[in-house]
C-alpha cells in the first residue's frame, strides 16, 4: 500500500516592529560590517527555527564560527566578530562541553505550522470570509432556522466543518489523524498549565472539534491567555476542556479575546522564561555592583599610597562595573591607566 502524503512543516521567523530599534541591533549595526553582521544574525535566526532555536556544530568545520560560514555562505571572520558581540551581549549561551549554540532571541520571533494545519487555517479564513459576506444579506426566518437545524445535525454527527466544495473538504480529508490528536495533545497541556489542572491526555479528544475548526495554537493560546489574565477566579473554575472544545463559544472568546488585544500573545512558558532573564539580569547588574564596590575599596587604597589624600576618586571615576579590562589595567599597575585615573580626579574642582 503507498504511503500517504508527508504532512510537511514550515517555520518563520517573526520580527517585531521595533527590531531594528533594539539597542542591541542598533548597537551591531554601527560597528564596522555591522550590516553585514545583522544578515549574518537573521540568517542564523531562520537556520535555528527549525531546532528550537539551536545550532548544531556537526563537525564539518574546525569549530562552529567556521560551520556556520560553509553553511550560511558568509565568510568565516564576520562570523566570528558575530559570535564574539553575541556572546558579549548575553544574546547567544553555549556550554563548555558543546560547540553548539543557542539564540536566546529565537523563542520570540520564531513560529511554525504543518502544512495540514496550514490549509486548516486558510480554510477557516475562507469560511469567516464566507460567513461576513452572508451576514450583509437579510434572510428570512424560515432559512435562518433550517440552517440552525443543518449546524445541529452536523455538530451532532461530526467534529468536521460545514461541507464546501470539493478541494475545501480534500483538505480535512488529507489532514490525518495524528496531527490532529497531536495538536488537540499540546493545547490540553497548555491548558492544564494555565489553569492548574492535571487532565490526562487521554481526554484531549475534547479539543479535538477545536483542530477541526482550525484552530491554531496561537488561536488557543490567545483564548486562554485572555480567559486567564481577564477573568474572575470563580468563573475561570468552571471552564473546562469541554468548554473550551465548543466551536461556537470558542469563536466568541476569540473575538472578545482579539478586541482585548490578545492576539499573538506569549505562552505562559515563554513570560516564565522572560521572567526568569530578567531576574537573571537583576541579579548579574547587582553581582557587578558589588565587585565594584569591592575593587573601589581596593584601588582607593592605592590611590592613596600613590598621590596622597588631598584628593581621592570617587566611586563614579573609577571604571564602569563592567569594564573588566579597565580595572585589570589598575590592578596590574598599569602607568597609563593609573595617570589616566589620576588626571580625571584632578581635573575635578574639589
Amino acid at each position: 500500500m503507498a504511503n500517504g502524503p508527508k504532512n510537511k512543516k514550515f517555520f518563520w521567523i517573526k520580527l517585531r516592529p521595533d527590531f531594528f530599534a533594539d539597542p542591541y541591533i542598533k548597537l551591531l549595526r554601527r560597528m564596522a560590517g555591522g550590516d553585514t553582521y545583522t544578515i549574518i544574525y537573521l540568517k542564523m535566526l531562520i537556520k535555528s527555527a527549525e531546532t528550537d532555536g539551536v545550532l548544531y556544530f556537526q563537525g564539518a568545520g574546525l569549530d562552529i564560527a567556521e560551520e556556520l560560514s560553509l553553511i550560511l555562505d558568509e565568510a568565516v571572520e564576520d562570523v566570528r566578530a558575530l559570535l564574539a558581540y553575541l556572546d558579549a551581549k548575553k544574546l547567544i549561551s553555549h556550554s563548555a562541553e558543546s560547540e553548539d549554540i543557542f539564540l536566546v532571541a529565537s523563542a520570540d520571533l520564531t513560529g511554525s505550522e504543518t502544512d495540514a494545519a496550514q490549509r486548516v487555517r486558510k480554510f477557516r479564513e475562507r469560511q469567516k470570509q464566507q460567513k461576513t459576506l452572508q451576514s450583509n444579506v437579510v434572510e428570512t426566518k424560515s432559512n435562518d432556522k433550517l440552517e440552525q437545524e443543518l449546524e445541529i445535525e452536523q455538530e451532532q454527527d461530526s467534529p468536521l466543518p460545514p461541507k464546501g466544495d470539493g478541494e475545501e473538504r480534500a483538505d480535512y480529508d488529507n489532514f490525518g489523524e495524528a496531527p490532529i490528536q497531536d495538536l488537540a495533545a499540546d493545547m490540553l497541556s497548555y491548558y492544564n498549565l494555565a489553569f492548574s489542572k492535571s487532565f490526562p491526555m487521554t481526554n484531549r479528544s475534547m479539543l479535538t472539534p477545536l483542530v477541526m475548526h482550525g484552530v491554531s495554537y496561537q488561536n488557543f493560546v490567545d483564548v486562554v491567555n485572555y480567559i486567564v489574565q481577564s477573568w474572575s477566579a470563580e468563573i475561570r473554575e468552571n471552564i473546562l476542556p469541554k468548554s473550551l472544545g465548543n466551536t461556537k463559544k470558542f469563536d466568541k472568546w476569540e473575538d472578545e479575546a482579539k478586541g482585548k488585544g490578545f492576539s499573538n500573545t506569549k505562552p505562559i512558558q515563554a513570560i516564565l522564561a522572560d521572567r526568569k532573564k530578567q531576574r537573571e539580569k537583576i541579579d548579574d547588574i547587582n553581582k557587578l555592583a558589588k565587585e565594584q564596590r569591592d575593587n573601589y575599596a581596593l584601588i582607593r587604597a592605592e590611590y592613596v599610597k600613590r598621590y596622597g589624600q588631598e584628593k581621592i576618586p570617587t566611586i563614579m571615576e573609577t571604571p564602569p562595573a563592567d569594564a573588566a579590562a579597565a580595572w585589570r589595567l589598575l590592578f596590574e599597575n598599569d602607568v597609563g591607566a593609573w595617570e589616566f585615573l589620576h588626571k580625571k580626579v584632578e581635573s575635578r574642582d574639589m
